[in-house]
Parts: structure tokens; C-alpha cells; sequence
């Protein structure tokens, strides 16, 4: 028996693309395979919290999938993996600049909102403006690039450099310009990675599928853990697989963009 994947809706579809991305298939095999175990002796207790048979069925489907697969075979799953993590790196690093940036205008926004000047008025609205758009982009390089933009607009501006001069706009403007270029780059790279389009894709979308089946498990398992008092149950369905990084204090080719249950994080800083 195979997991049924014309079951999809082409929304549903394009979203496990869009997290299988993030994700290198070794990992999420492996993630798979743990969770599986500990379905093997919680899943009946994880029923009742919203993880039902019938999920630990597309979960053991969509395992027989990669193992089919063979994802330990390939070049592109390195690469993939590599330029995954790129992007991330990116990512991150986008997200400390554009922190840094919104701080900076907010103190040229106080600074210009203080002085007894009526021609600043203007400029103070559009930094509020701007602060509003860039708070939050979640696990979007494309829209971090865009509000990146937007903070570099504004730090251009004449009157926010010399407000700004000894508060660090100079440098932040250069950090951004930076920061938006290497984010073009590492997104560029993820969607050219080499593999045949139909099986990078594939691949794609049975990780996704796997991160959102073993996140569920989780989930479930926490609800039950507190129900039952039993946080050998929680720890039993870490994702620590999925996050090997995590636990060992360093990096992986996994995505930790606020491992935020459907890759959306929210509040500054994402």
C-alpha cells in the first residue's frame, strides 16, 4: 500500500512543498522512524488529543516513501541540505539586522518626534509607518527581503542619516543592503538545487508532510503528558530528529524558523 497523494488539494499540496523545503529528507526519515517507535506503545494514549490511527498510518506510508526513495543516495540531498542551511544562516542573520535597524529608527523617530520642528512630522509618520510593516515575516525570506527594503528606504533618507548619524544608521543601512543581498542569493540557490524538478519536488512534499504528521504527534503528546502527568510521554515524541542541532548545542540542515507549527511565527524578531 502507498500513501495516496492525489488525496491532496493543490493548497494542501503547495503548503508541504513549502515546509518539506526547509527540511533535508535524512532528517525527516529519521524523525519519522522515532516517532513511529513511540507510537508503537503512546499512540492509543494520543488518540483522544487529536492524533488518531489513521495518522500514524500516513506517517508509516509517507516513511515507506523516503526509505523507497533512497534518501541516503544523493548528491542532491547534501546540496539541498546545504543550501537550505545557507538560506537559514540568512535568515537569521536578516532577522538580527532588521532588529537592529527598527531600533535605530525608533530612536531617530523619538529623537525627530522631540524636536520643535513641524517639517519632521512627516518623516515621523512614515518611520511609524515602516516599524508596523517590518515586525514579523515568519519563515518568508521574500517578505524578510521586502521589509528589509523598506528599512533601507527609510534610513536613506536625508534627514533620518543626519538625525541618525551618531546612533548608528550608517551601519545599519550597510547591514541591511547586506543582509537583502544575501537572502536574494540563498533563496535563488534553494530553487536551483540539482535533482530532476518532479523528484526534488516529491521529496519536498513527503517531508512536509512528515514535519506536519510528527509536529501533530507532539502536540498531542504534551496534551496528554499534562493530562496525565507523565513527562516521560512529552519527551518520548521530541522532535529531536527533526532539531538534532538543538540537543547538541550546534547546527543541522534542519529549519528552526520558529519551528512554529505551520512555519509562521509571530512577534519581532521573526
Amino acid at each position: 500500500m502507498a500513501f495516496d497523494f492525489t488525496s491532496l488539494s493543490p493548497q494542501a499540496r503547495a503548503e508541504f512543498i513549502r515546509i518539506g523545503r526547509h527540511f533535508g529528507s535524512r532528517d525527516t526519515l529519521a524523525q519519522a522512524i522515532a516517532t513511529l517507535q513511540a507510537l508503537d506503545t503512546h499512540g492509543a494514549t494520543l488518540a483522544p488529543f487529536g492524533f488518531s490511527d489513521a495518522d500514524r498510518k500516513q506517517l508509516l506510508l509517507l516513511r515507506d516513501e523516503l526509505e523507497t526513495a533512497g534518501v541516503d543516495r544523493s548528491f542532491a540531498q547534501v546540496t539541498k541540505a546545504t543550501t537550505n542551511q545557507a538560506h537559514l544562516d540568512a535568515m537569521r542573520e536578516g532577522k538580527q539586522v532588521r532588529l537592529i535597524a527598527r531600533h535605530v529608527l525608533s530612536n531617530v523617530e523619538r529623537e525627530l518626534f522631540r524636536r520643535d520642528d513641524a517639517s519632521n512630522e512627516p518623516v515621523v509618520n512614515e518611520i511609524r509607518t515602516v516599524l508596523g510593516k517590518t515586525q514579523t515575516a515568519g519563515a518568508d525570506g521574500e517578505t524578510l527581503a521586502r521589509q528589509l527594503e523598506l528599512l533601507s528606504e527609510m534610513l536613506r533618507q536625508p534627514v533620518v542619516m543626519n538625525a541618525g548619524a551618531d546612533r548608528g544608521a550608517r551601519q545599519a543601512l550597510a547591514d541591511v543592503t547586506t543582509a537583502i543581498e544575501r537572502l536574494r542569493a540563498t533563496s535563488h540557490a534553494r530553487v536551483t538545487k540539482p535533482g530532476t524538478p518532479a523528484e526534488t519536488e516529491r521529496l519536498d512534499l513527503i517531508d512536509g508532510l512528515i514535519v506536519s504528521l510528527v509536529r501533530s504527534a507532539r502536540k498531542a503528546a504534551r496534551l496528554a503528558a499534562v493530562r496525565h502527568g507523565s513527562p516521560a510521554l512529552a519527551k518520548a515524541f521530541e522532535l529531536t530528529k527533526l532539531y538534532a542541532w538543538r540537543s547538541k548545542g550546534g547546527r543541522s540542515s534542519t529549519n528552526d524558523t520558529s519551528e512554529a507549527q505551520n512555519v509562521s511565527p509571530s512577534g519581532d524578531g521573526q
